[in-house]
């Protein structure tokens, strides 16, 4: 199956009201956001988006260098912490919806 690239960036310039080249749109997209999030705007796989990235030659994070997961970032907040601040503020620290945070809450305390 061939992935018609032309008019994915088509629809992600009508989406976002943009007039962006594929390049420039990988540079919009990239490192900004994970391969999961340009998983949901693009609407192909992770594995997609690394294969065309190689292809377009942008340089790619190495797995060593991978950014911390929610969870990884709520358990880093001191539990201390984690009691004083409101299910609201820990979800813009981590970048979580409410109910992510009130999970993690419930399931590792604080």
């Amino acid at each position: 199956m061939t992935i018609e690239w032309k008019s994915i960036v088509a629809g992600y310039n009508d989406k976002y009201g943009t007039d962006y080249t594929e390049k420039q749109m990988w540079a919009a997209l990239y490192p900004k956001c994970s391969s999961q999030k340009i998983e949901t705007i693009l609407g192909v796989t992770p594995l997609t988006i690394l294969a065309r990235m190689r292809k377009m030659n942008i340089k790619i994070e190495p797995k060593g260098q991978r950014r911390p997961t929610r969870l990884e970032k709520f358990k880093a907040i001191p539990r201390h912490h984690r009691d004083r601040l409101s299910v609201t503020e820990i979800a813009e620290l981590i970048g979580a919806t409410k109910g992510t945070v009130r999970y993690y809450k419930v399931r590792y305390g604080g």
